[in-house]
């Protein structure tokens, strides 16, 4: 037992002196100062044979044993001292740092967190996109679709003729009106009264001459006979001498033919008695006309029975007849002169 006292006494000594200013004094002021304790308490307690016997090695022990007491001591004084400022500098932590007070309830903090909180949009709903059914058609169908296809595409093919037609008759309308106005200063000179007189004079004459041949080709093909009945022609000959001539001489709208329609059209009266027989005579002529084609509108039929046109042969001739004696009447004389004179004078004020 106080072999293992001296071992912790010795390692506990060893390790204060390394470790602390404290046992930095001087070792032999040390074994000097305990000597003398030592010597000191022997001289009392032991008798003078005591003393005499006594060695140095028992001396040294004891001053071992003293001086581990003082370093005891020395470590327990520190410790109580660290543990005292330990508790001081607790304490003033404690003071500079309090601890926070519990808050009763950590709800309105909840609530006011959704209060603060921003309201997002609804992100939209995209509508479902329902695939439909494909249903295959039937030949039925397919021959329906078909057949409307055809049919448009014939439309657009014939609006595109229509306008093509319609901007070549504005063009040479153009043109004629351009060769009119180089011809400006030689009708000037011609347009007295009387020659104006005589230009229409010869005009209405002219025009009512081919009234009269294209009524006497009528009367050719339809002439009466008892056996008209099984009479028939073919649909080029009533084309040539009567629908074509009419349409030549007479009633054709374009600008570069040369009839009295295309001619006079601009500067006739819209609601005159002379246009309304003009466009009755056309009217009657295309009647006729789709009687002697084929279902193409094109081609001619090879023969034509005489009685399935016979009729429109009469309306045609009545429809020439009034229209020679429009052209013949007084009551549209001035008319017809002016119509003569903003054709050879078309910059003329009274031709707008």
């Amino acid at each position: 037992m106080n072999g293992k006292m001296r071992m912790l006494i010795i390692c506990a000594v060893f390790a204060l002196i390394s470790s602390c200013k404290y046992y930095a004094r001087s070792g032999e002021d040390l074994k000097q100062n305990t000597e003398g304790k030592i010597k000191g308490f022997l001289g009392k307690i032991l008798d003078p044979k005591d003393k005499i016997t006594s060695s140095g090695s028992k001396v040294g022990e004891l001053a071992k044993k003293l001086q581990e007491e003082e370093n005891e001591k020395d470590v327990n004084l520190e410790e109580k001292e660290g543990l005292k400022n330990d508790l001081k500098d607790y304490n003033d932590g404690k003071v500079l740092n309090p601890e926070p007070i519990a808050l009763e309830s950590k709800e309105p903090k909840l609530e006011t967190a959704e209060i603060l909180k921003p309201e997002l949009p609804e992100e939209p709903k995209l509508p479902v996109v329902v695939k439909p059914v494909v249903k295959e058609k039937t030949e039925e169908e397919k021959a329906k679709d078909k057949e409307y296809e055809e049919l448009r595409k014939r439309r657009i093919e014939k609006y595109q003729k229509e306008e093509e037609e319609r901007l070549k008759r504005k063009e040479e309308r153009l043109k004629r009106k351009e060769e009119r106005l180089k011809r400006k200063k030689l009708r000037e000179l011609e347009s007295s009264e009387n020659f104006l007189e005589g230009v229409t004079k010869d005009k209405i004459s002219t025009v009512a001459e081919q009234i009269d041949k294209i009524i006497s080709d009528i009367n050719s093909i339809n002439p009466g006979a008892p056996f008209e009945e099984s009479s028939e022609i073919s649909g080029k000959e009533v084309e040539d001498r009567v629908t074509g001539a009419i349409y030549d001489d007479i009633t054709d709208m374009s600008t570069r033919g040369t009839s009295i329609y295309s001619e006079w059209g601009d500067y006739l009266e819209e609601e005159g008695e002379l246009k309304g027989f003009l466009d009755q005579l056309e009217e009657a002529r295309t009647e006729l006309r789709s009687k002697i084609k084929e279902s193409d509108n094109k081609t001619n039929k090879t023969t034509v029975k005489i009685s399935d046109i016979k009729e429109d042969l009469e309306k045609l001739k009545d429809s020439l007849k009034k229209l020679k004696e429009s052209l013949q009447s007084t009551a549209n004389k001035e008319e017809i002169q002016k119509a003569i004179k903003c054709l050879m004078d078309p910059g003329d004020d009274s031709c707008e």
